[in-house]
């Protein structure tokens, strides 16, 4: 009787034998725990693994029935064989959710299927998933899946209200996180073997330094760039006094510069020409801000960044080129309108073309002068040129076009061709 009562309810042999452990019945109000170690007898009992080793197994499919009657689950150094399945899609007063569930140092050596979460914190820490991990449900307050190896495809669709840590771990089998959604998300230290996808999450701030990965993530830097920048404006702001913060040091900057090349790359794999530019213009900064440059490259990055943002605003060159030209316009006008030989005559034999209205003239004469090696108006064949101190007005514009057309030529060309 005893034996048999034990398999029903693992737990109550615990009073029977050693230090009372927290444990009460499935139909009592009280908040319950299940723990299942070595010293569970009950349910795990000593198996050999293979030809050098042992070590203590349980049910998988026999654990899943019982742990769906407590609201806490704690497992620890045990492998669990065949399929484990929680199941709290169904819940009643007598099944309700589980507040924690937490999983150290086990072997899966089936499939683990979780479904139905809501407000659960989980937490599988230093296991080894042998086959698939499904989970599956609605918004979990942290999950946390740190220093696993998952040799099969993790399947994750939760909410995550606070944050989603995997640090630390290989994930040899495909990882699919599609349509995702968390606060933080941490994947430090993190190996993927296969395609790793990301489509449709929506992350608040992903940390993933010393990333690795055998195929390209599936992400768009629109998912958690300017989060990205927002978690590092502290850290730029910053930068020119390494004492204040540890993030500061220089090992910290190596390694947020390595996940800014990584991201470029990964983009670059997917052929994504747009997102690798964007993430190519933030390492620039980076580097310009937070590493150490001479104050030529620093400023020269500052000049480079003005007429198209390294390729990532090809647009605006175009706003850029239309403000210059518009500015020395109205100079030019203002200049014609108080100082009458602002404009002079070239034509000897003959009276040069009106000019009229002067400023439309102006405007056609700065279009000319800005644009170097081409002529698009043809307004300095009209026979008028400016005289006296505004030539040099005329020079400078010259110059600015010159280098901003150069710059603007070099910075598309480099990402564009």
């Amino acid at each position: 009787m005893i034996s048999k009562y034990l398999v029903i309810s693992p737990l109550l042999w615990s009073a029977h034998s050693g230090p009372a452990r927290k444990a009460t019945f499935a139909n009592s109000a009280a908040p319950s725990t299940l723990t299942v170690d070595s010293t569970t007898t009950s349910l795990c009992r000593r198996t050999a693994i293979d030809q050098l080793q042992s070590g203590f197994t349980c049910n998988g499919e026999r654990l899943g029935s019982i742990a769906a009657s407590y609201d806490t689950l704690r497992i620890a150094n045990v492998t669990v064989l065949g399929m484990l399945r929680l199941d709290y899609a169904q819940t009643t007063e007598s099944r309700p959710r589980p507040a924690v569930i937490i999983a150290n140092g086990v072997t899966f050596a089936g499939p683990v299927v979780v479904n139905g979460l809501r407000g659960t914190s989980l937490r599988f820490v230093g296991c080894t998933f042998n086959s698939v991990l499904n989970l599956a449900g609605d918004t979990v307050a942290m999950l946390d899946l740190r220093l696993n190896r998952y040799a099969g495809a993790v399947i994750l669709m939760n909410d995550v209200a606070r944050s989603f840590v995997a640090n630390g771990s290989a994930f040899h089998g495909t990882a699919e996180f599609n349509n995702i959604s968390a606060e933080a998300v941490n994947l430090i230290d993190d190996q993927f073997f296969q395609v790793a996808d990301f489509t449709g999450a929506h992350i608040g701030v992903l940390k993933a330094e010393r990333i690795r990965a055998a195929e390209p993530i599936r992400i768009t830097w629109v998912q958690f760039g300017d989060t990205w920048e927002r978690w590092m404006a502290p850290t730029l702001r910053t930068a020119h006094d390494w004492t204040r913060a540890s993030v500061m040091d220089p090992r910290n900057l190596h390694a947020v510069e390595q996940e800014l090349q990584f991201w470029r790359a990964n983009f670059d794999r997917l052929n994504e020409e747009g997102d690798k530019r964007a993430v190519n213009l933030e390492l620039i900064r980076f580097r310009r801000t937070c590493m150490d440059q001479p104050w030529s490259m620093r400023y020269a990055s500052y000049l480079m960044e003005l007429p198209t943002a390294y390729g990532t605003a090809p647009l605006r060159l175009v706003w850029t080129t239309a403000l210059l030209i518009g500015a020395y316009a109205t100079v030019y006008y203002l200049l014609d309108r108080r100082a009458k030989e602002c404009f002079s005559t070239q034509k000897k034999d003959g009276e040069a073309i009106d000019r009229h209205p002067r400023a439309l003239f102006a405007l056609m004469y700065s279009l000319d002068t800005f644009l170097p090696f081409v002529e698009i108006t043809g307004v300095k064949q009209w026979g008028w040129c400016i005289a006296g101190r505004a030539r040099w007005i005329e020079v400078s514009e010259r110059v600015v076009g010159i280098v901003t057309v150069a710059i603007a030529t070099y910075c598309l060309t480099a990402y564009y061709v």
